[in-house]
């Protein structure tokens, strides 16, 4: 990213947020107090978005000097920004319309929808913010590793996931070989790493079928092995040889168009990695992928 393209973003991103703190301030003066709660709300959410665009763009120096990877990478986070701001700008001017204030009904909606915008741009400052953690030359965990049951971490990967494995209509079969699967591990990031996996068996599926993931636990040569199994569309040996590099992303005319950064293969790598662990895939187009993490298991 050239300085021109880093000075306009700064610009916009700082000109939003006055604007949305000069409206603060007209209705604090004008005793607008219907509206204080919203406004103030609405100038968080978008303060939130101006911290994100100061990171993009102190990351896009520090990132891989190649041309392309800055371009896709530019281009990429650009696009998903557009959506959360637009609908967090729309929002906010329907709590500043004096019919819409003065309906309970549609300010708990326009607030609603601010919050799940936001929630999309924190999704994208944790992703960003980790891929940034993992890339440095002598990466370590955040946290001390837990002796921990594995099945609570794909139990609760489980769970973050259901409601888009719902939306698609597919089902996910599992299979503990043992109840007490205990790793040595930073629980959080674990869990990260296996909901990352499941959400692209969601997204990679063909638009005329169903997701079917089958997740399976193993004790194999005191590692414990959790194979991802799902009905996607596979991948190519070069995509595979591809699959865990930054800003890696496989495309398809089979499917909707993913969206995403291509950096949640490769944190996960870097993470496992860490847990003297690692990740594998075996894959064949049309026949769906399988993902197999090895931890090593902790002695009783």
């Amino acid at each position: 990213m050239n300085k021109t393209a880093r000075y306009i973003i700064f610009f916009i991103a700082s000109a939003l947020c006055i604007a949305l703190v000069v409206i603060l301030l007209r209705y604090v003066q004008q005793g607008e107090n219907t509206c204080d709660f919203t406004m103030i709300l609405a100038v968080i959410f978008v303060l939130i978005t101006y911290i994100l665009m100061l990171f993009l763009l102190f990351y896009s120096n520090k990132m891989d000097k190649s041309p392309e990877f800055k371009s896709k990478f530019v281009n990429c986070v650009a696009h998903e920004l557009k959506t959360p701001i637009a609908t967090i700008s729309l929002a906010t001017e329907g709590l500043l319309d004096n019919d819409i204030i003065k309906d309970k009904e549609l300010i708990d909606n326009y607030i609603r929808i601010i919050q799940t915008e936001n929630k999309r741009l924190e999704n994208m400052v944790s992703t960003i913010l980790e891929s940034a953690f993992v890339s440095r030359k002598f990466f370590t965990l955040r946290q001390k590793k837990n002796p921990v049951n594995i099945n609570y971490c794909i139990d609760s990967a489980i769970n973050t996931i259901s409601i888009h494995l719902k939306e698609r209509n597919g089902t996910i079969n599992v299979i503990y070989s043992q109840k007490n699967a205990i790793v040595c591990v930073d629980s959080n990031q674990i869990t990260q790493v296996i909901k990352n996996i499941l959400e692209n068996a969601i997204k990679y599926v063909s638009n005329t079928i169903y997701p079917q993931i089958e997740i399976k636990t193993e004790n194999i040569k005191k590692h414990i092995v959790i194979s991802i199994k799902d009905n996607g569309i596979g991948m190519t040996q070069a995509q595979q040889k591809k699959i865990f590099k930054k800003f890696y992303r496989v495309q398809s005319e089979h499917i909707q168009p993913v969206k995403g950064y291509g950096l949640g293969l490769y944190n996960a790598k870097a993470i496992i990695k860490a847990h003297q662990g690692k990740i594998t895939i075996e894959s064949e187009p049309d026949k769906g992928s399988t993902f197999k993490i090895y931890l090593p298991a902790k002695e009783l």
